[in-house]
């Protein structure tokens, strides 16, 4: 795709080796300006640290979601920054999401509604699919705009409450030191069917975390019990392999 991009506004592509520290190959004392550089998570921390930020005209983020730690990181640097939205079937991004706003913005020709799921909808007049119905749950703000809950798959309905694992993720991110693993999963339960559980890779977890949790999410919502697991698996896209137990 950014074979397609360099095509289609006739700029100048530069093409390197699969690395975590994109940009290594470059002279910084070439002067060259990047107008747009497209990274996946993993490939942040190579970005802020190669000397080039304040060339970087534009970047965009995806392939999976984005750290919140790494998201202000991004955002301290000062590179305007979007994370995207699309997937395998739209061929490209749908839309963006300026960094530090939860909002994803329609690009030119894709509107969104919902299903009875709450599951974004995609719909386009000028691509293939026409309507492309996802397993994203959203909340629609507009026919134009957006903002990512969690995927339907993963959702906890622990005796009719629905839990939404990266929502919680999402809140509680800052409870845990950089590098950490760490996911929600859920277990079976007598009482309520299923319940949420803290997976993580952390040996020595605080004593309080599960009430550290709950202060952020709420009882009803929070881990009912905290797994270590040595081992936790990402797929070639970085996304957290889970399990259920």
């Amino acid at each position: 795709m950014q074979i397609v991009r360099a095509l289609e506004s006739g700029a100048t592509l530069t093409v390197e080796d699969a690395t975590n520290r994109p940009l290594s190959g470059l002279s910084l004392n070439t002067g060259r300006r990047i107008s747009l550089l497209p990274v996946v998570p993993s490939q942040v921390c190579g970005v802020l640290s190669s000397g080039f930020t304040d060339r970087i005209d534009n970047m965009i983020i995806g392939g999976a979601p984005l750290a919140p730690a790494d998201e202000q990181r991004i955002i301290d640097s000062g590179i305007p920054s979007f994370a995207t939205y699309g997937m395998t079937e739209t061929c490209s991004h749908v839309a963006l999401r300026r960094l530090g706003s939860e909002c994803f913005s329609a690009l030119p020709g894709f509107r969104f509604s919902a299903d009875p799921r709450g599951c974004l909808v995609i719909n386009s007049e000028t691509m293939s699919f026409g309507q492309l119905v996802t397993n994203d749950i959203v909340e629609l703000d507009s026919p134009q705009a957006f903002r990512w809950r969690g995927r339907f798959d993963n959702v906890i309905n622990s005796g009719g409450l629905k839990i939404s694992p990266e929502e919680i993720e999402k809140k509680i991110a800052h409870l845990f030191p950089d590098g950490t693993n760490f996911y929600i999963a859920s277990r079976r339960s007598e009482r309520w069917g299923e319940e949420a559980v803290l997976v993580t890779d952390l040996r020595e977890p605080a004593d309080n975390l599960i009430n550290l949790i709950e202060t952020e999410v709420g009882h009803l919502r929070a881990p009912k019990a905290l797994i270590f697991d040595p081992d936790i698996q990402r797929t070639s896209s970085k996304k957290i392999i889970r399990r259920k137990f």
